[in-house]
């Protein structure tokens, strides 16, 4: 691989996310202002939109709430879809950029929250057709939907407290495999990499999870709700362990599709 595509993404006095295609890949706060993430695997063949979504410093997260604020400082973001060539760094200069959007506020001014700047891009290089852009449609998923995610999480979570990891690279294995495909990597290389530092996690009591019950499973729709990403009631991933000793935790992202009632782990 020659280039790798990436986000950069920055902020100043707010929350910031970039979403590429309907799927979050990248956010920021006050407290980390500046992020640079690779989006191979969610980016297509064709027009690709791009979405920055800012939000009010101080707020849990992006809220789908509109409503209108002061800015009690001065708010500003920007986005770079960048192509920079492998080992190299990430000079505004001596890279090629894709897309841009920018958007600021000046302190005292008046905004409706949260904003949302759009730009579609025509990417230039080649990329497979991903399995999560032909997934069926799920708009408005069901409590029978959410009662079967339940179970679903809670069997591999079971497993992997056991050092069971086989039912987790199985569900995973076709992210596994596009994720591989999406950087040019080999998918047995990286089957094993991740069975190998599950294994570690193991090892070393990381994979302690915390309870997650029917009611409190969440189904977020992205992608047009071709992708149902798997949330705790906290708004966490559905597999996330109890905090260390330090107040670390894990969290192992499941954005499924649903085929005939079964579960897909795409993304």
């Amino acid at each position: 691989m020659e280039r790798l595509m990436v986000i950069r993404l920055v902020a100043q006095g707010c929350n910031a996310e970039l979403w590429l295609n309907g799927l979050p890949v990248a956010s920021v706060s006050p407290q980390a202002p500046q992020v640079v993430v690779p989006v191979h695997e969610a980016a297509c063949v064709g027009p690709n939109r791009l979405e920055l979504v800012v939000d009010a410093a101080g707020q849990a997260g992006i809220s789908s709430l509109r409503r209108t604020e002061t800015a009690l400082l001065d708010m500003a973001a920007q986005v770079q879809l960048l192509l920079p060539r492998m080992g190299t760094s990430i000079d505004e200069s001596k890279t090629r950029t894709l897309a841009r959007i920018e958007w600021t506020c000046p302190r005292g001014e008046a905004l409706s929250l949260p904003v949302r700047r759009m730009h579609d891009a025509e990417l230039p290089i080649r990329l497979p057709r991903w399995r999560w852009l032909d997934a069926p449609v799920v708009a408005q998923p069901s409590a029978e939907l959410r009662l079967l995610a339940h179970g679903f999480v809670t069997g591999l979570a079971r497993d992997l407290a056991r050092g069971q990891c086989e039912s987790f690279m199985a569900a995973t294995r076709l992210r596994t495999e596009e994720l591989a495909l999406a950087y040019q990597r080999s998918p047995e290389s990286e089957a094993t990499r991740l069975r190998e530092w599950l294994e570690q996690m193991y090892a070393s009591s990381r994979l302690v999870w915390q309870p997650l019950a029917p009611e409190e499973v969440q189904l977020r729709p992205l992608a047009g709700g071709r992708l149902l990403e798997c949330l705790g009631g906290d708004g966490r991933g559905a597999l996330t362990t109890v905090p260390d000793e330090q107040g670390n935790t894990l969290v192992l992202p499941l954005k499924l599709s649903v085929v005939e009632g079964r579960f897909y782990v795409l993304r």
